[in-house]
């Protein structure tokens, strides 16, 4: 289903940003 992995992607990517912040916060 197209629109279920455009969704399961956006989750990915906002992940993956949170993950930067977060080891940037915890150098």
């Amino acid at each position: 289903d197209l629109q279920r992995k455009a969704i399961g992607f956006e989750l990915d990517e906002g992940n993956y940003l949170r993950a930067m912040k977060w080891l940037e916060e915890t150098k």
